[in-house]
């Protein structure tokens, strides 16, 4: 009796477990990322990116922290920080599915390289990824601008067949004087 009503209790809290999850990363732009990377320092965070690849190996300052073995560096677009992420089968499985300029959302806490020896143009700050999702909406919009893309170039084919035919004809035909 006892065990049901502590399981009819707890059940409300498990099922609040995942949106409480999700709701403790804040979205940041870019940008923001990009130019002041050490106010988000110690935060969870989500951001929305266009995934490029991973990087084979890792500089030298980061691969004394992370191995390649053992973690992914991603590359993504617009260039603002590095992505590390802990290798795992999921995650496998996710990197080999996804392609160049897929958008995508990241979840993870910022930190800092423990390592002071940086180039000038390197930030110190990395993104501790937790979680990777493909972004639906951007990808769908992402496919409809091709598709549009992909049917203008289609319709320009036709126009410039349909000139170069005019042309053709206006050759061919000799000018014919009638009285």
């Amino acid at each position: 009796m006892k065990k049901t009503i502590m399981a009819i209790l707890l059940l409300p809290l498990l099922a609040g477990a995942t949106t409480s999850n999700m709701s403790k990363y804040k979205l940041v732009e870019n940008t923001a990322m990009r130019n002041a990377p050490q106010t988000y320092y110690k935060k969870y965070i989500s951001m929305k990116t266009s995934f490029v690849a991973t990087s084979p190996s890792m500089p030298y300052f980061i691969e004394k922290t992370f191995s390649s073995k053992k973690y992914y560096m991603l590359i993504i677009s617009p260039a603002s920080f590095r992505v590390i992420a802990k290798r795992d089968k999921e995650l496998d499985e996710l990197m080999a599915t996804l392609k160049k300029a897929t958008p995508v959302i990241l979840y993870g806490k910022v930190k800092k390289f423990s390592n002071k020896k940086f180039h000038s143009g390197i930030s110190e700050y990395y993104l501790d990824l937790d979680k990777i999702e493909i972004d639906k909406e951007a990808q769908a919009t992402q496919e409809t601008k091709k598709e549009i893309k992909e049917d203008r170039e289609e319709l320009k084919k036709e126009l410039r067949q349909r000139i170069l035919d005019r042309k053709v004809r206006k050759r061919r035909m000799p000018n014919v004087i009638t009285d």
